[in-house]
């Protein structure tokens, strides 16, 4: 009789769980929704970059179709770029503005400067304003929506540059990242 009992019960248990698992159960779902996505020239993106309105912004900051490159190569003066074996600082070259919705970090990474002997820095920081989220994770400033700031480059290895880059340029990758906590 238990043995009975025990083989209804299991059998009941297994039909129900069976119906449980089958309905509303499907393979797939395939739906058609709209996205909209602007793309805006530098200066009016989300991460807003553009030539801080200093001396230096206006010497070593183009803008060519949107996008904005920084150029230390000659001067309107005569100059042909920075001095072998010497550490130079291009303080205030852009202005950076997160014209999104909510607070971000900001900060790069070398990309294919890896080990070229530049650097990005936050100009007006009073923490040495290291912006490099490999380096200098405890730097990296927070900006809120509609907040700016000023950034400068350091060049401090000019061999290294040489070694790695030649006469060509390369990139930075500039990073926005929302998130609660230091995203380093």
């Amino acid at each position: 009789m238990e043995r009975r009992k025990f083989l209804i019960g299991a059998g009941g248990t297994a039909i129900a769980a069976s119906a449980l698992v089958g309905s509303g159960a499907f393979t797939s779902v395939e739906a058609d929704r709209d996205i909209t996505i602007d793309v805006e020239d530098d200066s009016d993106a989300f991460l807003a970059l553009s030539a801080a309105d200093t001396s230096n912004g206006d010497e070593y900051v183009e803008e060519e179709d949107g996008i904005i490159s920084i150029s230390i190569t000659d001067t309107d003066a005569g100059g042909e770029g920075v001095n072998r074996d010497a550490t130079t600082t291009f303080d205030s070259l852009l202005n950076v503005e997160n014209q999104g919705t909510q607070e971000v970090y900001f900060g790069y990474e070398n990309g294919d400067l890896t080990n070229a002997g530049v650097a990005l820095y936050q100009s007006d920081a009073d923490n040495g304003g290291g912006l490099n989220f490999d380096t200098t994770p405890d730097q990296i400033p927070r900006l809120e929506a509609g907040e700016s700031i000023e950034v400068g480059l350091f060049i401090f290895d000019t061999d290294a540059w040489e070694d790695e880059v030649g006469e060509g340029g390369g990139t930075v990758s500039v990073t926005l990242v929302a998130s609660e906590e230091d995203p380093t």
